[in-house]
């Protein structure tokens, strides 16, 4: 994300928590007071007690800079984080979790952003996860689903790995029946703490466990996922940053040939694809993940990215890790062999 050039980009960068390290336009301090301290969304769903201290040191600064007497309300907040308990604002642990709040807008809509709010880790790995924030490739899928409502609108969603429930949320949003899953207790509780936030709480938004160990072979555990998934008859499965250890890809196979099949035996069904998003980190898992697709019976194509690298949902350089700075992303489309024809497009 670009330095702020205006007030709304300052207030979209507290609600994204990203510490500008400069600023390109003048600071309103009379918004910055009405918008961000006196926000009721952003007094209930808050950035981090040291995320708001870094960002409001980072405004005072720039204001005294310019030889700017800064607002009594905007001084008056910055002391009263410095003087809370070190514990709360300047522990020298892991920080605490956030909550973030993204903005955007869909084609042609008019009237304010629509808003999509989470609590979200803000370490690379936290209970032994990486589940419990959202990372790069889930932010570009977004901006290609804006772009391309159609491939979820009106339609039922299957979403695998679905972590902080940031695309689910977004797909129910355009008006996709969403059916999240993942099988980890603490990301699955996560995610539903995330969906039915007050600001959130979407009915078109299902959460239930699928473990993809249980689809790996025959078994009463994979005639449950399987019989589940027939029963759920999605028309589109989509899944992002899901390709992260090879360990996991003979799993992440398996449960893609089984939904997809499970699918295409339902009779309201027989087309359904699945789009994965995946940060390419090592070519050598991407490779392997495309071959297993292959000879499990799935075909593999990449989908156009254009233009969804930049969009409402941007990738926080601030707080990128050696996970994912600078990360290529890839979008795939997967299919049952025979039925190649049965791409409609993404502007459908």
């Amino acid at each position: 994300m670009t330095q702020p050039e205006t007030t709304e980009d300052i207030i979209k960068h507290y609600a994204g928590l990203i510490i500008p390290k400069d600023f390109n336009g003048i600071i309103d301090q009379p918004r910055i007071v009405d918008d961000i301290l006196g926000s009721g969304h952003l007094s209930r769903y808050p950035p981090s007690k040291s995320f708001q201290l870094q960002f409001l040191k980072a405004v005072i600064s720039r204001l005294e800079s310019t030889n700017e007497e800064v607002d009594d309300n905007i001084y008056g907040r910055y002391l009263e984080l410095l003087a809370a308990k070190p514990s709360a604002v300047l522990s020298s642990g892991p920080p605490e979790p956030s909550y973030v709040t993204h903005f955007y807008k869909t084609a042609n809509a008019q009237g304010p952003p629509k808003t999509i709010t989470l609590l979200e880790s803000r370490t690379t790995i936290e209970a032994g996860t990486t589940g419990l924030r959202t990372w790069q490739a889930a932010f570009v899928f977004a901006n290609w689903l804006l772009q391309h409502p159609g491939v979820v609108k009106a339609k039922k969603v299957l979403e695998l790995g679905s972590g902080t429930g940031f695309l689910g949320i977004l797909a129910a949003q355009l008006q996709a029946a969403m059916v999240l899953t993942d099988c980890n207790a603490e990301v699955l509780e996560r995610c539903k703490f995330n969906v039915f936030l007050d600001c959130t709480n979407h009915p078109s938004i299902t959460i239930r466990t699928l473990d993809w160990n249980d689809c790996l072979s025959n078994s009463l555990e994979r005639d449950a996922a399987f019989a589940y998934l027939h029963e759920l008859a999605a028309d589109v499965i989509i899944g992002t940053d899901l390709v992260f250890d090879p360990s996991i890809i003979p799993a992440l196979v398996a449960t893609l040939r089984l939904a997809l099949d499970a699918s295409a035996s339902s009779v309201s069904r027989p087309q359904t694809e699945a789009l994965i998003a995946l940060a390419i980190r090592r070519e050598s898992t991407f490779a392997e993940f495309k071959a297993a697709c292959n000879i499990i019976g799935l075909s593999v194509e990449e989908e156009s990215l254009d233009g969804a690298g930049c969009g409402p949902f941007t990738h926080n350089p601030s707080r990128s890790t050696s996970l994912n700075v600078a990360d290529h992303v890839s979008l795939l489309r997967i299919r049952l062999f025979g039925t190649r024809e049965a791409k409609s497009g993404p502007a459908e």
